[in-house]
């Protein structure tokens, strides 16, 4: 079972490093994309509250249903009119907008300073998460130069993020196999 911590953090192990996870359109699973080891299964589908697990043994068809889009820092990310993209090396996060033009945003977006290694845009592109290599998450509002979160969650890299698709939570996954839900304030 996941465990409570202060701030609306809750946490839990999944053994192996977390490579992707996203939540289904109407938010009540999450999936868990980790590497396979020990006989563990690649794919698990968790209770966003909890973080307890709901089912372990997920068919391919089910593997290839509908769920909310999964950014990468190895793929662009294209949302309503705005596409975003690590820049080389995880140095910063890039916004332009989708015929290619540059997009005004403020800090920490476009600048080369800001280091990531997973991030996630959520529904109503308000909120950006990022995440890097010391383990540390932040949630920037995209219209204003504010911080609505920021803490080391990780004892390592942050390797997959995602937003529920109400926006008011968002998780993040580990190269230690640590899966976070963090409730965001609204």
């Amino acid at each position: 079972m996941g465990k409570m911590t202060p701030a609306g953090l809750r946490s839990a192990a999944l053994g192996t490093q977390i490579s992707a996870l996203t939540c289904a359109p109407d938010g009540l699973q999450l999936l868990a994309k980790r590497l396979p080891r020990a006989g563990r299964p690649a794919f698990v589908k968790l209770h966003p509250q909890t973080l307890d697990p709901v089912d372990v043994e997920l068919p391919f068809r089910f593997i290839k249903a509908r769920w909310l889009p999964i950014s990468t820092v190895d793929t662009a990310y294209a949302t309503r009119g705005l596409i975003w993209r690590v820049g080389r090396f995880g140095q910063g996060l890039f916004v332009s907008k989708s015929n290619g033009g540059p997009q005004d945003m403020p800090p920490p977006f476009n600048d080369p300073k800001l280091t990531v290694t997973a991030f996630a845009i959520s529904p109503d592109e308000r909120l950006a998460l990022v995440g890097n290599a010391s383990g540390f998450v932040a949630v920037f509002d995209t219209a204003m130069d504010n911080e609505r979160f920021g803490q080391r969650l990780h004892r390592g890299h942050v390797t997959a993020a995602c937003f529920a698709p109400d926006g008011k939570q968002a998780f993040t996954g580990s190269a230690g196999g640590e899966l976070c839900a963090i409730d965001l304030p609204q």
